[in-house]
């Protein structure tokens, strides 16, 4: 799990520079501030919390370190105020002078303040410099309404969407009341949203256009889990924007190159119908099955039309579920590997191949019996090398057959008696042939509009957190893990073609990080830099100081429940951590599941 952190040095690169760099900022401000007014600075560390490791002490009298817990930076500023349970020991405040309120005010501010700072240069440059973006996500135009949606890993649902009427080419134009400029905007606003009907159920209103009509529409979200390692989850409606549906590429011997598609051919309708995503297209050659289809289309700026005749294609490869009889849900899958050059049609049961165990239910007897990878080779010692000689092996076995596998080096047999098996043919779909041009682009958003776009999300979060009638709480907060291994994926090749399109994104991150930074440290709880300056607030107002042993009573109260939640965050980030890469298991075993596409056409 730990692999992809530690080999990719330009992903550690950003981390240091976009996460640590903002908090070192953050504390340089308070440093600088306090030398500024003349208060005593003992410590600055450069890196790190807790224990140092190294340090030494400069000509100005203050310490400097590096220190063991590899995040974050501080400054004991043990007049402003007494964090020795965070920064270890330091001098004791009482016996230094007292300083005035403006001294408090400006030191406490000047972190946030560096932030903003920070922020603002940064936010110049993503303006200069643009940052990825997809086209799609920069309207509010759905492209397409789930029928289903999957609520987890094994639950399907009618989506939402579709149950509520919304339709593809509705264009969003605001939800619960708020304007949405963007798809950013859509997923948020759902997400974060509070409406609940009278049954408790959450519940969203979105104001559509639909042609030259106008209305509001209510939609009751789903729960979703997106991560089954933490089981983190957010309200979802089932739908996608809308996409413009250009050739990228065209499969060889396809029925679109049949037709005479070309690339950068731009899809419009299909029989008169407006086509706004991929999936909407898919959806429409499923139901058309082998009829043909008018495409019309846009070439070099000209419309015409193309009649094209779909192929239904396989895209999976068939299995042999075995299982007990009566608990064919508790049971595991045969999947055929073939060799790479291999001759048969991959799609056939028939097709010579290697039989390897694909999918295990994780109840049953099986579960610890049998492992995804191992190769079953025989049936009651008799070889089996397709599917269709392991189902008429297990035919002609008996009531007590015995399997026997292979993992590496090592073998094993599984003896059991009532065993079923049942071939499940392969998925297929209708297709004409091509891959999407990707519609991947550079935005110039504005410094204020990325200001505002920041502190919008951090206040909509906010507000979720404290309303009880949202679905958010404290759990589905990003801590260092979480925001660590999102910087970390800037870095990604999978994500990112160049590392320069990943550098610039991180740059857009780093605005959205200070602004967050800077605005949740102005927040008026002890410990933060707004506790310290709602304390000094009070102090002044009340005439005289506030008592110290009720000060540090209160810090030491929020440091604890400030180390609890991040310890309770950090938990999350870790199993979804965990979840992360289960699912990319999963991937990585459905791409053994599935075919490279063949158009067979008249050939």
């Amino acid at each position: 799990m730990l692999q992809s952190l530690l080999t990719n040095a330009w992903g550690w690169v950003l981390i240091l520079l976009f996460f640590n760099g903002a908090i070192v900022v953050h504390e340089l401000g308070h440093f600088l501030a306090a030398k500024w007014r003349g208060l005593k600075v003992e410590r600055f560390s450069i890196f790190g919390l807790g224990p140092k490791i190294f340090g030494w002490r400069g000509k100005d009298g203050v310490e400097y370190c590096f220190c063991w817990i590899p995040f974050g930076a501080f400054v004991a500023l043990p007049q402003l105020a007494d964090m020795k349970s965070v920064e270890g020991d330091s001098e004791d405040a009482a016996k230094l002078p007292p300083i005035s309120y403006a001294d408090k005010m400006i030191v406490a501010f000047a972190g946030p303040f560096f932030n903003l700072v920070l922020a603002t240069v940064i936010a110049i440059a993503v303006w200069l410099a643009g940052t990825p973006s997809s086209k799609a996500l920069e309207g509010t135009q759905i492209g397409y309404v789930l029928p289903m949606l999957d609520t987890d890993i094994n639950t399907t649902i009618t989506g939402p969407a579709h149950k509520a009427g919304l339709q593809a080419g509705d264009t969003i134009l605001q939800i619960d009341g708020e304007p949405v400029d963007d798809w950013t905007d859509v997923s948020m606003l759902i997400a974060t949203g509070s409406g609940r009907d009278a049954h408790g159920n959450p519940k969203a209103e979105l104001t559509i256009q639909r042609g030259e009509e106008t209305q509001t529409i209510e939609v009751f979200p789903a729960m979703t889990v997106f991560n089954e390692g933490s089981g983190r989850d957010l309200r979802r409606i089932g739908i996608e924007p809308a996409m413009t549906i250009r050739l990228g590429m065209l499969f060889p011997n396809s029925p679109g190159e049949r037709a005479g598609l070309l690339v950068d051919d731009q899809l419009l309708a299909a029989d008169g119908v407006p086509l706004y995503s991929i999936s909407q297209l898919n959806d429409y050659l499923n139901a058309q099955s082998h009829e043909s289809v008018t495409l019309n289309i846009l070439r070099d700026g000209q419309p015409m039309q193309v009649v094209v005749q779909p192929e239904t294609v396989a895209r999976t490869k068939p299995l042999v579920k075995i299982y007990r009889e009566g608990q064919n849900e508790n049971g595991f899958d045969i999947m055929p590997m073939y060799a790479p050059d291999a001759t048969g049609d991959p799609a056939s049961p028939d097709t010579p191949a290697t039989l390897a165990v694909f999918l295990v239910s994780e109840e049953g007897e099986f579960a610890d019996k049998v492992k995804s990878g191992e190769v079953l080779t025989a049936v009651n010692g008799e070889k089996v090398a397709s599917l269709s000689e392991l189902l008429a092996a297990l035919k002609q076995a008996g009531p007590n057959p015995q399997l026997s596998f292979v993992n590496g080096q090592d073998g094993s047999v599984l003896s059991t008696s009532d065993l079923k098996a049942e071939l499940i043919e392969p998925l297929t779909r209708t297709m004409i042939g091509f891959a999407p041009k990707s519609d991947f682009t550079i935005i110039h958003p504005t410094p204020g509009t990325q200001f505002i776009d920041a502190a919008t999300m951090i206040g909509r979060v906010l507000g979720s957190l404290a309303s009880p009638s949202s679905d958010i709480g404290f759990k589905d907060l990003n801590g260092a893990v979480g925001i660590g291994r999102l910087v970390h994926r800037f870095s990604s090749p999978d994500v990112f073609e160049t590392k320069w399109d990943g550098f610039r994104a991180a740059l857009a991150f780093a605005v959205i990080l200070n602004v967050n930074l800077a605005l949740l440290n102005l927040l008026p709880i002890p410990v933060l830099d707004g506790g310290h300056m709602t304390l000094a607030t009070i102090a002044r107002l009340r005439g005289r100081p506030l008592p110290r042993a009720m000060i540090e009573a209160a810090t030491g109260v929020f440091v604890i429940l400030l180390f609890g939640l991040m310890a309770y965050i950090t938990l999350y980030d870790s199993l979804d951590w965990i979840g992360d890469e289960e699912a990319k298991a999963r991937r990585q075993l459905m791409q053994h599941y599935s075919l490279s596409l063949e158009f067979k056409g008249d050939k």
